[in-house]
């Protein structure tokens, strides 16, 4: 059995030096889950946390205010937070390769998002509110399924999209 990584050890040692912390990449961890204290990391730009075992991001991510790259692929996620269309200076999201079922329509107002990433995921439909970030450059969506359940296209975006 694979050893499992302890968040509340991690939260610790990073909030010793909360002020500093800009770039924390926890890839290859085996984390379960992500202590509620990383929104209380000011200064955090780059979040990495693909090929894990993380189930669910805590609310509190929408706090780091200053966040403009989280990594979240490779993962057991069924769904993105709400609280991430607080992060208005969020420019990319690849959350490929989970199990997210849905987008929250709130995420419409990430207006410095410029690339996204959701393939090889769950979802069957996008909210409209997507298509209109002015600054999205590259998209990768899946493509419709045909059991699709609603009627919203994948494709509502208006950047360049693959369709996986």
């Amino acid at each position: 059995r694979a050893r499992r990584r302890r968040p509340h050890a991690i939260a610790r040692a990073l909030l010793r030096d909360r002020r500093n912390v800009r770039y924390l990449h926890l890839q290859f961890n085996y984390l379960e889950s992500l202590p509620r204290d990383v929104g209380k990391l000011d200064m955090l730009r780059d979040l990495d946390l693909s090929n894990n075992a993380i189930e669910s991001l805590p609310d509190e991510l929408g706090r780091c205010s200053r966040l403009r790259m989280l990594k979240c692929a490779h993962n057991n996620l069924r769904e993105l937070p709400v609280s991430l269309a607080e992060c208005s200076v969020l420019e990319e999201v690849h959350a490929n390769d989970n199990r997210i079922e849905g987008v929250p329509a709130e995420f419409g107002a990430l207006k410095e998002l410029r690339v996204l990433y959701l393939h090889n995921n769950r979802l069957t439909s996008l909210p409209s509110e997507l298509g209109g970030i002015p600054t999205l450059e590259e998209a990768r969506v899946p493509r419709r399924r045909r059991r699709a359940r609603s009627k919203r296209s994948l494709t509502c975006l208006r950047a360049p999209c693959r369709t996986d």
